[in-house]
């Protein structure tokens, strides 16, 4: 049941977690060809597309079993700071549909039954056995019973979920508290999760299919492991399938979820999501500036404000706006800093609770608007009034909604003049442009439609030199960059991003004493600054900022001489 590289040893060079590690580039090579091991971009789930795909359901029909991590951005450490971030996950059966009747290996009865085993990366779980269920044929929906709840407890990152569906023929109750046992002993070795954990750090790049690798491992295990109890019983298939908390969030969303099981029969098995809103991680608010003259960047000055979402900064009316996002109930809070002094944060009640960085910008009457994402990913907007000092009630952007941050900017309509642009990913991952025309938001068609690019982050929008200038990053983590001019006719061109390495966060853009900025969190946690002229990138000025920063993209403005550079702290 184990390979022979653990086996080989004597009892007194144990195989250790530093070897395992040492193991896991030849696994994951073994791995890479195995399409029974999928990692699917919550994005795609969120925007309507099955988890499972036709390869990875015909791939479980030939082996067996099948692991598939649902994830989003790669998480962050556990959350640390004032208020506990934990909350309440849970998943609960509802049905099952039968696509294809199991065989009868043994002659006698084919009932079907559930086993599942669930726990999160704070709380051990349950195990939850099924009924048997009377004999499915081809076509037949089959109910659980009120309550089969399969998980229901605290959580901060991860649900690991794993499921076993049997061909019942006739095994004594022993069997059935052998396989509860071993669910519940695989359950309470949490060394597996740890290693979960850390995989799930990483970013989830093309060939770095670490969580997957660990769980596609684990189900294997598993399955040696029940072969050894099987009786008279047969399995037909297991999965495991982990989530990370951007997976729990669309669940959270979207309430139910099928999972497909294609072994000697081919169920698919309806979910229902019960649990709490997912809660991000908190973290404190430091900057550091750029000096204009010397290019010299500043030690890290923290504004000891926790925000569950990076900020967002903007000059508007020689003063520092600040708005971030409270973790205790995700309210939108405003801070300015006047002369160099910072105003006691208060929240802006015309604003709707948030769970994304806001976006400013200051259109050419030096007016201050604010892009705001709702709790149902609704775009509002609001203009801030320096005469009573008040920010406006929201009024919708038409058919913009967004699972992530917005961008806002002000650039010249060749026709119309310089209007407000907003630049967002929409929910089915694709970028949506708008501009606002006598107060209606109008998206963007033809040449100017940027909706055929992909987005898997928040983008960022800016205008340099009289072009308005765009960077996302593509799932991987892969930077795009590209531009277009103010004329009638005018294409978008795109440029070479500045660094070739992935990146784990969403860019950020800004404009500063004549030169184009763009920032970038890497997967270490340390901020890359490139800086762009007339000419193109600068190679020789570009800034890595060794700071720990969060998850999440970087905030960029210029205000009074100096560049800005907000990120989030653990």
């Amino acid at each position: 049941m184990l390979p022979t590289v653990v086996t080989s040893r004597s009892a007194s060079q144990p195989f250790t977690l530093e070897d395992w590690w040492a193991h896991q580039p030849k696994v994951r090579a073994e791995n890479a060809g195995r399409a029974n091991c999928a990692t699917v971009d919550v994005a795609s789930v969120t925007a309507g597309m099955p988890v499972d795909s036709p390869e990875f359901e015909a791939a479980m029909a030939d082996v067996g079993f099948g692991a598939t991590v649902v994830c989003g951005p790669p998480p962050e450490e556990p959350d640390e700071g004032d208020e506990n971030r934990s909350y309440r996950a849970g998943f609960e059966l509802e049905s099952f549909h039968c696509l294809r009747a199991v065989g009868d290996q043994w002659g006698s009865r084919d009932e079907i039954f559930w086993s599942v085993g669930a726990r999160s990366d704070n709380d051990n779980g349950t195990v939850y056995t099924s009924p048997e269920f009377g004999k499915m044929e081809e076509g037949k929906t089959q109910p659980f019973p009120p309550g089969a709840t399969i998980f229901s407890g605290p959580t901060s990152n991860a649900v690991v979920v794993n499921v076993l569906v049997w061909e019942v023929d006739g095994s004594p109750g022993a069997w059935y508290s052998a396989v509860k046992n071993a669910m519940r002993a695989w359950l309470d070795k949490p060394l597996w999760m740890d290693l979960l954990g850390i995989a799930m750090g990483f970013v989830p790049l093309p060939g770095n299919t670490l969580a997957v690798d660990i769980a596609i491992e684990l189900a294997q295990l598993f399955v040696d492991i029940i072969g050894m109890i099987r009786n008279e019983n047969d399995l037909s298939c297991e999965r495991i399938i982990v989530f990370d908390r951007n997976a729990l969030m669309s669940l959270y969303h979207r309430k139910n979820d099928t999972w497909t099981f294609n072994g000697d029969g081919w169920h698919s098995l309806r979910v229902k999501y019960i649990g709490d809103r997912p809660l991000f991680p908190a973290g404190a608010i430091d900057y550091v500036t750029v000096d204009s003259p010397t290019s010299a960047v500043s030690t890290p000055i923290s504004l000891g404000w926790r925000s569950a979402a990076p900020p967002a900064l903007c000059s508007a009316g020689g003063k520092l706006h600040c708005l971030y996002i409270r973790p205790r109930d995700h309210a939108v809070m405003w801070a300015v800093n006047s002369d160099g002094l910072w105003t006691r944060p208060v929240r802006v009640q015309s604003f709707p609770n948030s769970q994304y960085r806001p976006a400013m910008a200051v259109n050419v009457l030096g007016q201050l608007h604010a892009a705001i994402v709702d709790m149902n990913g609704q775009i509002v907007i609001s203009t801030y009034s320096s005469r009573d000092d008040t920010w406006s009630e929201t009024t919708p952007a038409r058919n913009r909604l967004t699972d992530r941050a917005p961008a806002l900017t002000t650039f010249p309509a060749f026709i119309y003049g310089p209007k407000l642009t907003l630049l967002n990913r929409q929910q089915n991952g694709s970028l949506g442009k708008s501009r606002r025309l006598d107060g209606v938001w109008m998206p963007e068609d033809g040449p100017a439609s940027v909706n055929y690019w992909k987005t898997a982050h928040a983008p960022s929008i800016a205008r340099f030199k009289d072009h308005l200038w765009l960077a996302w990053a593509s799932e991987g983590g892969y930077l795009h960059i590209a531009y277009i001019e103010n004329s009638l006719y005018a294409n978008y061109h795109t440029v070479d991003a500045p660094h070739s390495v992935s990146f784990a966060d969403g860019p950020a853009l800004a404009t500063h004493d004549d030169t184009l900025w763009l920032a970038v969190r890497g997967s270490a946690g340390k901020l890359h600054l490139h800086p762009r002229n007339q000419d193109g990138w600068d190679a020789t000025n570009h800034k890595i900022v060794d700071v720990e920063a969060m998850l999440g993209e970087p905030t960029l403005a210029s205000h009074a001489g100096q560049l800005y550079l907000a990120y989030r702290r653990p």
